[in-house]
């Protein structure tokens, strides 16, 4: 069904499904592959296993019982291609088991976001892990096939729901889907949503049209092009530019309309993509951020953090490295990251609402019970949402009483995200130093969202003389007194305990100096088939100016961790360090 209110119905949606409004829908931690030499039948194919929740699963609550190491794997059920408006064989959607285990269909239900539609129960039957499912979405369903009694629209979305708990949500609009595209996951299951060759019942696969955006294999290439007036008003960077019009050209695609302007709080470069004149979103992304960093590997060094946050549970954005030309200057190797907006909410938490905390108020210092006294709060998307959930997390954060953390803030959630900035030592949103903090909001609960990590890995969050020291655990730019929630989040032992453990599964799993440097080869591999500039290779192993070598720092950085893990060094916060807003 086509929505006229966009993101509203989605609460909706999630409440049908047997989830309350608001309720953020997770799966960000599945460390699932595309099953690329899978087989399988319309119905139920048996493809290669899609691996479960890596390090980045689920923290364990406060008092965890103990797991029963005799019961069997349990899989989980995502939703993965959807074919909306087929004109031949009938709309139909496609879903994957998740994890060593099967799963019992009869324990989901599914519904599209129809005002009154009652959700659909799958039948009874057992699907084994990895395996992949058509099903058919309307009137008259093929003999023998799996379905459920409403079409898809082209504008619609899909929640699907276990034993009245929603576990996922599919959402795409008219310009993903046609008559020769689907959409959905890629890589299967995990991946962000974007339009597909239709392949019902097997592994996702892209379209034979541009090269994907967020490809951690290839630079992809992007070019703006605008008018010479508004080319002069881009070159007084960073000065503050008026919305201009241009074309951005993706590889060998065809030129699409753009609207080029830059963030007012951050500053980002933002290519806001116009579906009324260019027909469709870019790989199912409306609006996309580049920073062009190409005198050492600062772009490699954000884009290893988000990855690795990705990995941790941590709900970043995607970024790579492309090679970018801005009207008639000299092409560089820039970072390309997709915007946490709308449909960044839509992608990872398929509801609730996100708020911007720009300075002053992002150190959410309690300012009384009045949301205007909360200069640099406001609504990101949708852009009349409530903000009162900032003045109430503040209010409790201001009384310090643990017991009132949970109804304010997804504790765990928060903690996690904490540990992780911590960990990579970049502060530019870490407990409101700088000016990207954005919290997620949904039943009244918020939880922290970086919008990018540009002083991750020494990358110069936090000018202090020596970064990889920095404590984990506080480490603030000034006094911990003016950080309420890092200050609140670290003095009750239990909080305390679980960011250690938290630190543990970080330093096993994404950070582990041999996964990052790992990673570090592969990026860098990608970056040198561009124009880096001539410091990048001094920068992977080096130094440029102050800041230290990517592979230095991550090697210190590990070992300062592991330090401070077993108490060989103190937790207390330096001082003298200069928060940096980029």
């Amino acid at each position: 069904m086509r929505r006229a209110a966009g993101l509203r119905a989605l609460p909706a949606l999630l409440a049908l499904a047997g989830c309350g409004p608001g309720t953020a829908v997770d799966l960000s931690r599945a460390d699932a592959g595309r099953a690329a030499d899978a087989t399988a039948t319309q119905d139920a194919g048996s493809g290669g296993a899609i691996g479960d929740a890596g390090p980045g699963g689920q923290s364990a609550p406060d008092a965890a019982p103990t797991p029963d190491a005799t019961a069997p794997a349990e899989g989980r059920l995502v939703l993965n291609e959807a074919m909306p408006a087929a004109e031949e064989g009938g709309d139909w959607f496609e879903v994957v088991v998740v994890g060593p285990g099967s799963v019992r269909l009869a324990e989901y239900t599914v519904v599209d976001d129809t005002p009154g539609r009652e959700p659909a129960t799958l039948p009874d039957r057992t699907l084994e892990a990895g395996a992949f499912l058509r099903i058919h979405a309307g009137d008259d369903p093929p003999d023998g096939a799996v379905s459920v009694p409403f079409k898809l629209g082209r504008d619609d979305a899909l929640a699907l729901a276990r034993l009245g708990t929603a576990v996922d949500v599919l959402r795409w609009g008219e310009a993903e889907v046609g008559p020769d595209r689907s959409v959905g996951r890629l890589p299967d299951a995990e991946g962000p949503m974007r339009s597909l060759r239709p392949t019902p019942g097997a592994p996702n696969q892209p379209l034979d049209l541009p090269t994907p955006l967020f490809d951690p294999v290839t630079l992809v290439p992007l070019a703006v092009t605008l008018t010479e007036a508004d080319w002069a008003a881009f070159q007084a960077v960073p000065g503050p530019v008026e919305p201009v019009a241009a074309t951005l050209v993706h590889g060998e695609d065809a030129p699409r309309a753009v609207t080029l302007l830059r963030d007012a709080v951050t500053g980002a470069l933002v290519l806001d993509l116009d579906p009324t004149r260019s027909g469709a979103a870019l790989d199912g992304h409306r609006r996309l951020e580049v920073h062009c960093e190409a005198a050492d590997p600062t772009g490699l060094r954000e884009v290893l953090a988000l990855e690795a946050a990705r990995a941790f549970g941590v709900p970043a954005p995607e970024a790579v490295l492309t090679r970018f030309r801005l009207q008639d200057a000299p092409e560089t190797v820039c970072t390309l990251r997709a915007a946490v907006d709308a449909d960044f909410l839509a992608r990872r938490f398929g509801g609730g609402a996100l708020l911007r905390v720009a300075p002053p108020a992002s150190d959410l210092v309690y300012r009384g019970r009045d949301a205007s006294a909360y200069v640099g709060l406001s609504a990101l998307a949708p852009a009349d949402a409530p903000v009162d959930d900032v003045v109430l997390l503040a209010a409790a954060l201001n009384a310090g009483d643990p017991a009132a953390y949970p109804s304010v803030t997804d504790r765990d959630e928060t903690l996690r995200t904490l540990v992780f900035q911590g960990a990579v030592a970049d502060l530019s949103a870490y407990g409101g130093a700088g000016a990207r903090l954005v919290m997620h909001s949904a039943a009244g609960r918020l939880q922290p969202v970086p919008m990018g990590m540009p002083g991750a890995f020494g990358g110069a969050g936090c000018t202090c003389a020596d970064a990889t020291t920095l404590p984990v655990l506080t480490p603030v730019c000034g006094p911990l007194s003016e950080r309420p929630l890092i200050r609140r989040f670290q003095e009750p032992t239990v909080l305390r305990e679980q960011a250690l453990g938290a630190l543990r599964e970080l330093l096993d799993g994404p950070l582990a100096p041999e996964t990052l440097e790992a990673r570090i080869d592969a990026w860098a591999a990608v970056a040198r088939t561009g124009p880096v500039g001539p410091d990048f290779e001094r920068g992977l192993d080096g130094a440029v100016g102050e800041r230290p070598g990517l592979r230095p720092f991550v090697r210190a950085r590990a070992e300062a961790l592991r330090a401070q893990l077993t108490g060989a060094s103190p937790s207390a916060g330096p001082t003298g360090c200069v928060a940096q807003r980029r």
